[in-house]
């Protein structure tokens, strides 16, 4: 007496039949299948989009439905249902839900529209900078008439910079805004480039965002910290020139990062080179870390450097606003530095003033000063100090009038 499969005298969900299915088959195929049953523009667990590879999108762009409430991503004004429209939204395809299946929960990616690392801004399934992604933002504008992209209220049919980070559309190879977008800078330091860089961190941005942080940590040595890619070491080559400089990083042999500084904008062009060949190239704006990270001070003397400072006194703050010293400048020529301890070090100086910014060196004996870089429109010092007739250290931090 033959028996029936179990499969066709029982009643089972159609889940359960693919499951038993699915186990029937040799590995590979059931593997096949079990990949590839969601492609359909659903999200995953996380309310993530599913996709090949681990990557935000897929090529079937027209079924993508990041918030599932039933609107495509390629037509839906708010794609993470986050409650801000799309041409206005930092992060257009991220977000917390505030309606739908999903609210509440966080879904999409946490990477803002100007991150290097975002290559899908709309989250339709198009590389933003393909010939076929027409509207990168998702706000419904064509991007040739858009000003979606650097809000400099030139259409991009006419902008010969989308983005507007300094770089051509010619010759920028994300034109639209992937590399970061909208740029603006601002004076590093006395607007001029300094000696040396030993001691010092910079940050790089590209937009608003964070996309590295240069930490040099000798005269020819350093890291670069990437927020996504995490730490490199680098060995580097500075030379400045009055406003600008050139800067070298050497991570391999065969793989460098080229930067052309400008201290009075803030702003930086970079070539990326790997394996001997130009990759890439990019641009956006850097300062002190201090500066951009809440270590800027407040204007001094009405943000004018005075023209002499007998009679002074200011007090010398570290980045973070602790006081580390005052300085008593009794005459002309001479003064004191006065520490929180109470240690009393005399100096005598030199004092010179240029417009905003003024640089003051304090020689404590034969061997030993200091050299400032002092900002009076943000109240911001750089310092160098030195020992035995060498550079012993640089830091940053605000100076101003003492108070009581």
């Amino acid at each position: 007496m033959k028996t029936k499969h179990p499969i066709l005298r029982t009643t089972i969900t159609p889940v359960l039949a693919l499951a038993m299915i699915l186990s029937t088959m040799p590995s590979a195929d059931a593997a096949y299948w079990a990949r590839n049953r969601n492609r359909r523009g659903s999200a995953d667990d996380n309310g993530s989009q599913s996709s090949p590879g681990g990557n935000s999108s897929n090529s079937n762009s027209r079924g993508r439905d990041l918030d599932r409430d039933g609107i495509p991503n390629v037509v839906d004004p708010d794609i993470d249902n986050d409650g801000i429209p799309n041409g206005s939204d930092a992060n257009v395809d991220g977000g917390v839900a505030l309606s739908g299946p999903l609210r509440g929960r966080y879904i999409g990616d946490r990477l803002p529209n100007n991150h290097p690392a975002e290559h899908d801004i709309d989250d339709d399934g198009l590389d933003d900078h393909s010939a076929a992604e027409h509207d990168i933002d998702g706000d419904g504008i064509p991007n040739s008439i858009d000003d979606d992209i650097d809000g400099d209220g030139i259409p991009n049919a006419t902008d010969t910079d989308d983005d507007s980070d300094g770089i051509p559309d010619v010759s920028d190879d994300k034109p639209h805004g992937d590399d970061g977008g909208a740029v603006t800078g601002g004076q590093v330091g006395n607007g001029t480039a300094p000696a040396a860089l030993t001691g010092l961190v910079y940050e790089a941005k590209k937009g608003e965002g964070l996309d590295k942080t240069l930490n040099f940590n000798t005269a020819t040595t350093g890291t670069e910290v990437d927020p996504v890619q995490g730490t490199n070491t680098f060995t580097y080559v500075f030379t400045g020139s009055g406003a600008t400089a050139s800067l070298r990083l050497q991570f391999k042999a065969d793989k460098w990062d080229e930067y052309d500084l400008n201290y009075a904008t803030g702003l930086f062009g970079r070539r990326k080179f790997d394996k001997n060949v130009l990759k890439s190239t990019d641009g956006g704006s850097f300062n002190l870390a201090s500066a951009t990270t809440g270590g800027g001070g407040t204007p001094v003397n009405g943000g004018t450097a005075p023209t002499a400072i007998s009679g002074v006194n200011w007090a010398v703050k570290q980045a973070n606003g602790v006081i580390e010293a005052i300085l008593i400048f009794t005459s002309a020529t001479a003064g004191s530095e006065n520490d929180p301890a109470g240690d009393i070090d005399p100096f005598t100086y030199t004092y010179t003033a240029s417009a905003t910014t003024a640089t003051l060196r304090l020689d404590f004996k034969p061997g030993k000063w200091d050299e400032y870089d002092l900002n009076f429109a943000t109240g911001a010092y750089t310092r160098r100090e030195f020992k035995n007739n060498a550079l012993d250290d640089t830091d940053t931090g605000t100076f101003g009038p003492q108070t009581p």
